[in-house]
């Protein structure tokens, strides 16, 4: 489970593990997307399996 949310000033996104958490950092980074586009507080859990092709894009 991530939480991510952004910062101030200069608009960058600030992840954080909540609990468990992978080495690859995919959900991590899907958080970190997450945030940025939509500019809300993200709280982001998930288990992707590690090598799924529909992460490539």
């Amino acid at each position: 489970m991530y939480a991510a949310a952004s910062t101030r000033p200069n608009n960058t996104v600030s992840v954080t593990s909540i609990l468990g958490g992978a080495s690859d950092n995919t959900g991590s980074g899907i958080a970190r997307r997450l945030a940025l586009r939509t500019g809300v507080n993200i709280i982001l859990a998930c288990n992707i399996p590690k090598n799924n092709p529909m992460l490539e894009a």
